[in-house]
């Protein structure tokens, strides 16, 4: 019986051709609006590689799906993304070309240029491909030793840029190493000639340097896959070349021979050459560096370090006879830094002069034992890690006489009861091992060319970590780039614009003094570390370019150094309770200024509990570990997760997974807390909750104690002044609140108590079992009112939208735990099975997938230990031409091997909904408005005055509107007596959720704020009318006049586009004939900016962005990644645009639009429809954009995120180079590109031929 109806689901999409919907031919830029990427926050997924180029002062950072990202001065960023799919593994820059190349998993390299288009502008662009590298390098014979790899292809495991030959060295796993030559002095349009292909005539196989061992040791040695490409400071064209086996052998290209090479039996992973003997310099500085080519230091696969000397190996003699090459030993035995017991393997390592003595850095080489699972970077001052080892074996042989109570087994000058000795120089004592929270994927150190190091940076799965290396102690530094926004999951964010400039200035101060990481967590622990090293306060060193920027909205920032800032505040909340605010700057620049820590309210949150050391073992310990880096992902109590964060104002709501709504202001003392109960679903036959236990206050925030004063020289912070418990603890939903301010109403009682410090609070809630309304009165801060007891907040309303039957009632009791998510996994199973089989029966004739014809072998040794192990076919075979599979691929081409697997996806069916189930009783959005009566004679309660209006959405498809009254009996207005009352409920017919609600000016179109009750003029003649309720749910998006709720206009999405509405907002676009000039005009584009670097600029624009000559529209995004656009009042379609994948489903349902965090639409400037977006890229990277019209760079708000970027000089440019705009297949061709819209001016030192090169920025 199964059989057959699953027989029947199969025979329904083939009889019914019309389930096949054509896909929309949507333009990736409209008629008359375009999609604009402003810059990338946080830190990218999958990095795969980091360099630094010290001539251009650089950083390249790599992803391993082709994102490719470049950061220079604070404000300088570029950004471009690789055509085709693979995994990309390695990027290297060309020193002082302004080149570099990226390596892919399957031996492909790519040439990328910081290239001029012309007199304005910079931009990243690809110049060639050469696929296969490794073709013309065969596996052959190397002797008895046999040979590195069997298979016909060999793979690239090592890079090296030759700067004097002008060529790139490669080393394979089949132990050739050849170089790809760079044909840079003539301008040519033919991609290919780039290049010189690596030849077995250039190349030095593996045979050949065997043949040039003498034979008896040659029996002993093999050369397999190459890990070591380096040249020898201070002598042109000696190559070292350290091979996986353990030998290693330094080449001279020049004559064409082996000179020498360096035997060892344990694998070696990394190389570093040094110089003189690397100790610290006791006496004066020396007014030059180092000679590096000296000695080399090698780590290998046991976790030893070995030094090898050069002193002797000068510059070779020609000679007309083969000369065999000699053998080199090793001055010492190699040593152990952590041993003497088994240890892991040492992966990289790196000697940097400094002015107080060399500086070794080394990768793993932890006890395997006890640190094995450890991910560590260890820093030495000097040299002396022979003198550390032996102390080390010294204190293991210690312990072991000591546990066998043998003292004849002690050796000679030791102590029994010593500690394991640190034996280091008296002028140089330090050594840190840094204990990274996740794996380290690569490292730089970033000094300029031939000088002292500067800083460290370390490149982790999760996020950047930089280590000032001339701070005493060491401390970290953070990066103004590359931040880390997910230091615990992000589970919650919102982009607030134009925020109140005292909030602003309040949240600065506190950030000063408090700390921006707050008391907790690991940012916590590295500013509160005892030892001192904790964070750096010198600038950021890496200064390559120059940022212009326009915009009045700009300031720096007491956390930011000279860097300026907007009025914008991106706020994160994540799983551990934290809330972080963050200031934003362009070029992808964003600072943590504040972090408000609501878990320490609650009792039972063991994580907030443990001390701020940052030394796991103490000061005393040995290994030396000191925690690295902010990420930390793990918390055990998923109860004080933030669900939704909003600012208004001066007011922070915060709700949590557990029912818990938290309302902060600025306040100069710890109030006493009284919290409330909002009983939404009160206990009845058929319900009983299920999921997580509540939340309860800590005694030391409850009522019983007394308010706690600051010090006078204390900022105010962000306090507590409420905390609501929903009963059931069921997730905040949806959070809106308003600051009353009553005094425009003449009915109301004046009185006042002169306090501007903190506001009333009119709050709405939302949770999947209803919605409550509760008033927080304005706190009395009077020194007089102190020791009085706080009127407590008041609970207005509790309203349960559950429906009244016995399968809704047990599917809410169930809650977030075990029973509601297995009966999700049961739906989406069934779903994803019905889907599937219509799929295999609508694709099976016509999609025909090739093949793949070349699985690369991805070996683990050199750069390509990163490469994930993967049966992952290569990227289906095209006959089409690289732009149109670019094309295809963004969206404007359609393929029809993709069209009928992509439309079952996202095409929603109208259909009717089940309105009896717990799905529909979840509260999705709150507006306030007006009131929509008026205060007369007929008012049947003439003791209550109207003030305003609360819209709630369900998403069962109603609006449902309350009316809210003040008592003119209220003695003050700063408490005043508010109510209540039902007004009436409007049902949408497709039963559709509502997803947002908006107040709409009728006659301007202006959009209200969600948060303002007042009724604002719409002329000059002091008119008031009603505004009309915009009610966007899934399928439709209606507008209702107002009070009656008369349905005026409405436009129909899914039933003609097949996608879901996932997000909307009202937008205002300037008017093409009132742009401003200095946006429009090259020429002009100077006069109105400044540098973004405060330090460097000349003066700023003081032009404010007045929202004057705007036409407002309604923008919404859907599941197929599009953003449409609507005229209001009509709602008829303007433009469709592709702002994402469809198939990208995180980022699809992360769209968010930006809201004014201020209520005072009177202040000079102010924007009401902002057109800033964001959407959520990655786990901890965030993408702003902005929509603006054709021939508009930026919205009035967006123009501080677009620097402008200027070459005087420009020549040997390419203008018909296959340009890659940055995110092209991601976000598709919309309309510009992400670095075309920009333009910057960028001074970076001049190279040998001359040219004052120049970069760019998002």
């Amino acid at each position: 019986m199964a059989q057959k109806i699953f027989q029947s689901f199969r025979r329904i999409p083939g009889n019914f051709p019309t389930f096949r919907k054509k896909a929309e031919q949507s333009d990736l830029q409209g008629s008359k609006h375009k999609v604009s990427i402003c810059c990338d926050y946080g830190f990218p997924s999958k990095p795969t590689s980091l360099a630094y180029d010290p001539v251009l002062d650089m950083l390249a950072v790599l992803t391993r799906d082709g994102n490719l990202y470049i950061y220079g001065k604070p404000g300088i960023a570029f950004s471009a993304l690789h055509e085709t799919v693979a995994q990309y593994i390695q990027v290297i820059f060309l020193t002082g070309s302004k080149k570099l190349v990226t390596l892919t998993d399957s031996d492909d390299l790519y040439l990328w240029e910081l290239a001029s288009s012309g007199q304005t502008s910079s931009q990243l662009v690809q110049r060639s491909c050469l696929k296969r590298i490794t073709s013309q390098l065969r596996s052959q014979s190397i002797g008895i030793g046999g040979t590195a790899n069997s298979e016909e292809n060999s793979h690239v495991t090592a890079m090296y840029y030759a700067s004097e030959s002008q060529s790139i060295l490669i080393g394979c796993d089949n132990g050739w190493v050849a170089p790809i030559r760079l044909n840079t002095n003539s301008v040519t349009n033919d991609y290919t000639k780039f290049w010189c292909a690596p030849s077995v005539d250039d190349g030095i196989s593996p045979s050949r340097v065997l043949d040039s061992i003498p034979p008896d040791p040659r029996q002993r040695h093999r050369a397999d896959a190459v890990v070591v490409l380096s040249e020898r400071p201070g002598f042109p064209g000696q190559l070292l070349i350290g091979y996986n086996s353990g030998l290693s052998v330094l080449f001279d290209l020049r004559s064409n021979r082996l000179m020498t090479y360096l035997p060892w039996q344990h694998g070696l992973e990394s190389a570093a050459w040094c110089g003189g003997n690397g100790k610290p310099h006791n006496s004066k500085p020396p007014s030059h560096s180092p000679h590096l080519g000296t000695r080399l230091l090698a780590a290998h696969t046991d976790g030893s370090l070995g030094v090898w000397s050069f002193k002797d190996i000068g510059f070779p003699t020609i000679t007309s006879t083969p000369v065999q090459a000699t053998m080199l030993s090793m001055e010492e035995p190699p040593s152990m830094p952590y041993g003497p017991f088994p240890c892991k393997l040492i992966s990289k390592v790196f000697w940097l002069p400094s002015a107080f003595g060399g500086i070794t850095v080394f990768v793993g080489g932890m006890p395997r034992a006890t640190y094995g699972e450890r991910h560590t970077v260890s820093v030495l001052r000097g040299s002396n890690i022979d003198e550390a080892a032996n102390a080390n074996i010294a204190a293991a042989r210690l312990a072991a006489a000591a546990e066998a109570e043998d003292d004849d087994e002690l050796p000679e000058g030791c102590q029994a009861s010593a500690a394991p000795i640190h034996v280091f120089d008296s002028d140089a004592p330090e050594h840190v091992c840094f204990d990274l929270p996740s794996k380290l994927i690569d490292l730089v150190p970033v000094g300029p060319l031939g000088g002292p190091v500067q800083i460290l940076i370390l490149l982790c799965e999760e996020e950047l970590v930089a280590v000032d290396l001339i701070t005493s102690g060491w401390p970290f530094m953070r990066p103004p780039y590359l931040t880390c926004l997910h230091t615990t999951s992000l589970t919650a964010y919102n982009l607030t614009t134009q925020v109140n400039p005292t909030f602003l200035a309040n949240l600065e101060a506190a950030g000063v003094y408090f700390g921006p990481e707050g008391r907790f967590g690991r940012g916590g622990a590295i500013a509160h570390n005892s030892t001192g090293s904790g964070w750096s306060s010198l600038p950021w060193p890496i200064q390559g370019g120059h940022a212009l920027i326009n915009g009045s909205r700009l300031s720096t920032s007491s956390l930011g150094g000279n860097i300026l800032y907007t009025d914008d505040l991106l706020l994160t909340g994540h799983e551990d309770g934290s809330v972080a605010f963050w200031r934003l700057s362009a070029g992808g620049c964003l600072r943590r200024i504040y972090t408000l820590h609501t878990a320490i309210l609650f009792e039972d949150v063991s994580q907030l509990d443990h001390t701020n050391g940052v030394d796991d073992e103490g000061e005393s310990s040995w290994p030396p570990l000191r925690q690295a880096g902010v990420f930390d992902p793990f918390m055990d109590d998923s109860r004080v997760a933030v669900q939704f964060v909003y600012l208004c104002d001066n007011t922070v709501v915060v709700g949590g997974a557990a029912g818990q709504v938290i309302v902060y202001q600025f306040l100069n003392l710890m109030p006493c807390i009284e919290p409330v109960t909002v009983p939404i679903k009160k206990s009845m036959p058929g319900f009983q909750w299920k999921g997580h236990a509540p939340l309860t206050l800590r005694s030391c925030f409850s009522n019983s104690c007394s308010v706690t004063s600051a010090p006078t020289t204390q900022p105010p912070q962000l306090q507590p002044i409420a905390v609501i418990f929903v009963q059931p603890p069921a997730r905040i939903t949806s959070l809106l609140l308003s600051e009353l301010d009553l005094s425009h109403i003449k009915e109301i009682n004046q009185v006042s108590t002169n306090n501007t410090n903190n506001f009333p609070v009119l709050l709405a809630l939302g949770t999947p079992h209803g919605f409550g309304v509760i008033f927080v009165p304005k706190f009395l801060s009077n020194n007089s009112m102190d020791s009085q007891k706080p009127i407590p907040p008041q609970a207005l309303l509790a309203v349960s939208t559950i429906p009244d039957n016995v399968d809704a009632l047990q599917e809410a009791a169930a809650g977030e735990g075990w029973a509601r998510r297995r009966t999700r996994e049961l739906k989406k199973s069934l779903r994803d099975s019905f889907r599937r089989l219509k799929r295999v029966r609508s694709t099976k004739s016509n999609v025909q997938l090739t093949a793949p014809t070349y699985v690369p072998n991805t070996s683990r040794a050199g750069i390509r230990r990163t490469v994930t192990q993967s049966n992952r076919p290569a990227a289906n075979q095209t006959d089409a031409t690289p732009l149109d599979e670019a094309e295809r691929r963004s969206g404007r081409i359609a393929d029809e091997n993709i069209q009928l697997i992509s439309q079952y996806n996202v095409e929603r069916e109208i259909c009717d909904r089940a309105q009896d189930s717990a799905g529909v009783a979840i509260v999705s959005c709150f507006a306030f408005g007006p009131s929509l009566f008026k205060s007369g004679s007929s008012n049947p309660r003439p003791t209550l005055h109207p003030i305003a209006s609360l819209f709630v959405g369900t998403k069962a498809g109603t609006v449902k509107v309350y009316s809210i009254f003040a008592d003119k009996t209220s003695s003050t207005s700063d408490h005043p007596k508010l109510h209540l009352y039902y007004s009436r409920e409007l049902v949408l017919k497709h039963r559709a959720p509502v997803l947002s609600l908006r107040l709409v000016d009728t006659k301007t179109n202006i959009p209200f704020s969600l948060s303002d009750f007042k009724l604002h003029a719409n002329d000059a003649s002091k008119t008031y009318t009603l505004p009309v309720l915009s009610v966007v749910s899934e399928e439709q998006i209606r507008l209702f006049s107002l009070p009656n709720i008369h349905l005026k206009y409405k436009a129909r999405i899914t039933a003609t586009d097949g996608y879901r509405i996932k997000s909307a907002s009202l937008i205002g676009f300037k008017v093409h004939g009132k742009t401003n000039p200095s946006l429009s005009k090259e020429s002009n584009a100077d006069s109105a900016c400044g540098d973004i670097d405060r330090s460097f600029a000349s003066g700023m624009s003081v032009t404010s962005h007045i929202d004057q000559n705007c036409e407002y529209s309604f923008v919404f995004t859907n599941v197929g990644g599009q953003a449409v656009v609507l005229n209001m009042p009509q709602l008829r379609r303007q433009d469709t645009l592709h702002l994402l994948d469809s198939h990208d489903v995180v980022a699809v349902s992360s769209v968010v639009f930006s809201q004014p965090g201020s209520t005072n639409v009177y202040t000079p400037g102010y924007i009401h429809g902002p057109a800033l977006g964001l959407y959520q890229l990655a786990p901890g990277q965030l993408t702003l954009f902005d929509i603006v019209r054709i021939g508009q760079k930026a919205s009035p708000l967006g123009v501080s995120y677009r620097p402008i970027y200027r070459l005087s000089l420009s020549s040997n440019t390419n203008q018909n180079a296959k340009t890659v705009s940055a995110k092209s297949n991601r976000t598709g061709d919309i309309g510009v590109s992400r670095n075309d819209a920009v333009r910057n001016g960028v001074a970076l030192p001049p190279t040998n031929d001359g040219i004052v090169y120049r970069g760019g920025v998002q």
